[in-house]
Order: structure tokens, then sequence, then C-alpha cells
């Protein structure tokens, strides 16, 4: 798979990064959120241009790093909600920093969305007093990393010296203590806690302070300025209308194209979920053997892929810029060519449709994927097999039953009951963020089926898609021709087991004729 096409397409981009960072994201619903554990994404479309993908890498790194860096016990019940503004403020540019110090390449992720999200050629200031302080405060943390935001900071500082004679200078020696010393959320929350009590001083102070009117682009009065922000010190303002955060900016951002966005355009992918599993019957392993024997020998041709194992200098072919210097000596093999050889560089994957559609054909469906993975595990190919759907905690989820993973020995642990509907597009997304992972050169997907999808065009676009980035699509009807409505050309239909070893023969064969015609 091309790197370069894969982190265009956001399911495949949100899987690949989940996996470098060691979190699990999951795409789907209407919301971006995370719970600790898990980053959710909405459903977005298979590809998005360079602003959504930008804000997508921006967002897992930034709640990635509040899953790896933040402590969220310090939000215990003594934390006002203005406390815990700020502190999310503070927090935010703590675990970022944390985060750079890992991946250093995040740290372009995080500048872009600061631009993006702050950096605007308007100079407005917020129309509430409480607006203007916080925002002053998120502006002055976020310029930290970068520069261009000052203009907007020090619009805001001219405005809140008026308003509020001495804050500003109170905050800025704060934060700059903050700046150099801030190593957990513990002190994020101490420093937070300072700022607002710095915020409730400049109440009190402001008792006595007459000032006759406010400084140009203010839209409120002096009373107003410290009536609203007694309230917000003292919990009588809802903090909802306040400044957002970065991470809550970028969440707002995924929300509105979600739904923004059609049905048909918006992706979800399979979860991982829980599904009854036994041991396929003895008796019927011995078939298996006889069938597995039979495809073994014709797989192994068939799976063959050229590797490029060296280069040898010659006296035609290409140029070879590194032996330019045999001329000055009359030699004339300044050119190489590779020299080639065949072998296995394949990984394939076998996805089962266990709907309840499915009945009595599921025992022969899970053997002929028993057969097929272990006859294409003989000759070295790195095979997975995958059942859906799955039962997952929010049923509500469409999920799928990892039975056999890629590095993972063939094992007859796959026999599974026929139950549920058949949501093959979301399972599809899901076997491909797994494939994308994967080193081989050549990788095939063969879906064993017994009827249509939940979701026919969305199977059709997922399918087109996978093409796309280099995955090849059989299919292998078990009892009924309806898996040529999705791979008319690429799939088979067996009605027994000793059917399986000529269908899967002949339909291999022919892709294999024409990819190399």
């Amino acid at each position: 798979m091309d790197r370069t096409i894969l982190v265009k397409s956001l399911p495949l981009l949100a899987s690949m990064l989940g996996r470098k960072y060691g979190v699990t994201v999951q795409v789907g619903g209407d919301e971006a959120f995370t719970n600790g554990r898990c980053i959710q994404l909405p459903g977005l479309p298979a590809e998005g241009d360079s602003n959504l993908v930008n804000i997508v890498r921006s967002y897992l790194d930034h709640e990635t790093a509040h899953i790896r860096f933040t402590d969220f016990a310090c939000l215990n019940d003594s934390v006002t909600p203005l406390e815990k503004h700020v502190w999310n403020i503070f927090e935010d540019w703590r675990v970022e920093n944390c985060f750079v110090k890992l991946y250093p390449g995040a740290r372009n992720n995080f500048q872009w969305l600061i631009r993006h999200i702050f950096v605007s050629p308007k100079q407005e200031l917020p129309t509430t007093p409480e607006g203007l302080v916080l925002n002053w405060l998120l502006l002055t943390v976020r310029s930290w990393e970068v520069a261009e935001l000052k203009a907007r900071v020090n619009v805001h500082a001219t405005a809140i010296d008026q308003v509020y004679p001495q804050l500003r200078f109170q905050l800025e020696g704060l934060l700059g203590i903050m700046k150099s010393n801030c190593p957990d959320s513990k002190a994020a929350m101490t420093y937070a806690k300072k700022a607002v009590a710095c915020i409730q001083q400049q109440c009190s102070r402001m008792d006595t302070t007459q000032q006759d009117g406010m400084p140009d682009g203010i839209s409120f009065s002096f009373g107003e300025a410290k009536q609203r922000l007694e309230g917000l010190c003292g919990g009588s303002l809802e903090v909802d209308a306040l400044p957002v955060g970065l991470g809550e900016a970028a969440r707002t951002l995924l929300s509105a194209v979600s739904k923004e966005g059609s049905v048909k355009e918006s992706v979800t992918v399979a979860v991982v979920g829980n599904k009854v599993t036994r041991q396929i019957d003895e008796g019927v392993l011995r078939d298996v053997n006889r069938v597995t024997t039979g495809m073994q020998a014709k797989f192994n041709s068939l799976m063959q892929t050229e590797l490029l194992t060296r280069t040898r200098p010659s006296k035609q072919g290409r140029i070879d810029w590194s032996a330019l210097y045999k001329l000055a000596v009359s030699k004339q093999d300044i050119f190489y060519q590779r020299s080639e050889s065949r072998g296995v560089d394949t990984a394939f994957h076998i996805l089962l449709d266990s709907s309840g559609s499915m009945g009595s054909r599921i025992k022969l469906a899970t053997t002929a994927c028993y057969s097929v993975a272990k006859a294409l595990a003989l000759n070295g190919i790195n095979v997975g097999i995958t059942a859906f759907p799955a039962l997952a905690d929010d049923k509500s989820t469409s999920a799928v039953l990892p039975l056999v993973l890629h590095g993972e020995k063939v094992h007859s642990n796959i026999q599974v009951q026929a139950r549920g509907t058949t949501p093959m597009t979301e399972s599809l997304w899901w076997v491909l963020q797994q494939m994308s992972e994967l080193r081989e050169q050549r990788k095939i997907l063969l879906i064993v089926s017994d009827g249509e999808p939940d979701d026919v065009s969305g199977t059709l676009e997922v399918i087109k898609k996978g093409r796309k980035y280099g995955v090849e699509f059989y299919g292998l009807g078990i009892c009924a021709p309806e898996i040529k409505g999705i791979l008319p050309q690429q799939s088979s239909v067996v009605a027994t087991l000793d059917e399986l070893p000529s269908a899967m023969f002949a339909m291999l064969r022919e892709a294999v004729a024409k990819s190399a015609a």
C-alpha cells in the first residue's frame, strides 16, 4: 500500500496513528470524544482534503497526549468550573509539549491547528468581560508556539489594562513561572487556582476603582465588567460560552464535517466485539486435510510475487550516478541492472460472513475458511481470518471478531454461530485498517458470504477504495450466488467442500493471468 495514498484515507490514517501511539481509535457516529482509553472520531468521508487530514492528525495527537500524560484525578469535587476551564488551557499546552518530546513531528501538527483555529486577520474583541480575560489567557499560552498570535494577544492586552488594571501583569508573572516549571497535571491545577485567585483579587479591587467609560471596541459597561467577573468566580455563570481550547475546537470542526456530510459519504468502521467460538469437529478436519493437500501445491505457484533482490554493475541499463568516476579510467560499467527472483510475499485475509442467513451453511463456510487458510499458511503466506458480525458493548455499533490474527498460527478454533445482520461495509473497513499495517507486497482479501450486505452501495465503495490502496478482492459464495453481485468477475460459488480447491484455483488463476497481462 502506498503511504502517500493511505494518509489521505481518514479511516486508515486514524488506524495507523492509533497503532503508532498505542491507543484505540474508533470511527463512526456523530461526535468526536475520548473516554480516557479510546478516541472516537465521527463518521467522516473515506478520503479528505489536506485541511481535514490535518485536523484529524492534530486531534488524534492532542487527545493521545491527554491519554498519555493527564491525571484526571485532579478534577475532584473541590474544583470550581472556572478553575477547571483555566486548568484545561494550561493542561492542553503541557501535555502537548510532553507529547512532542516523544514524537517531534507532532509539533508541526499542533502549530498547524493553532494557526487554523486562532490566527485570524480580524482583531475583534470578545463581547463579554469573562471572554476578554480568558481569551487573552488562552491566546497568550498558544502564542508560545505560534508567534503570529502575538498581534491578537496585544489587542486583548490593551483592552484588559483599561478595564482590569494590574490583572494582566499578575497573570503574566504567573504564566512565566508555569512555562518554566509545570511537570504534571497537579502542578497545572495549582497554577490554575492561582490564576483564578488573581481574577478574584481584581474583582475586590474594582470596588474602589472609578472609571468613566470603556475603551473602543468594548461593548459592555464597567459595572457589567465587575458583575460578570464576580459571577464567573462565584460559579453563577455558565462556562460553556467561554472561549474553547484547541481540543474542543478541533472536536467541533470534526463533528461539523460529519453532520454536514451525507450518509453515503460517511464512513463507519466496525469495532472488535465478542462471539462464541469452538473447535471444528474432528471428523470434518479429516476432510479438511484431504482438501488442503490438493490446494497447497496449486496455491504455491499462484501466490508467487516478484521480489527485487540485488543490483549488479552493467554496461547497459540505468545509470549508476555513484559510478561515474569510472569514466576517468575508461571503464564502461557505469550502469546497473536489477536481478529479480520469485518469492512468496503475500498477505491473505479471509472475511467470514456469519450472519443469521447462513444458518446451517455456516459449518461449510467455516470449514472452507480453515481449508484455504491452512493451505496458504503451508506455503508461507501470512493469513488472517475475521468473522462478522460480533456483539459490541454498544449494541448499535457494528463489530467483528478476529479468529486468526496475522502472524498467528492457523488453528481450528474458528467455528462460530450464524447470527445477526450483515454489516459488510463496516467490517471491510476494519480489515483494510489491519492490512494497511502489513509489510507484504501483495495483499488479498477474500469475502466468504451467502448473501447481500446490509449496505450494498457502501460495500461497493469500500471495495473500490481498497483496490485504489492496492488490495485485491475476491469472493466465495456459500451455496448462493449473491456474492457475484458484489464481485462479478472475481468470485466463485461452492456447495460442498470438495468443490473448494477447483473453485479457488480457477478464481485466483484468472486473477493472476489478468495481472500478468
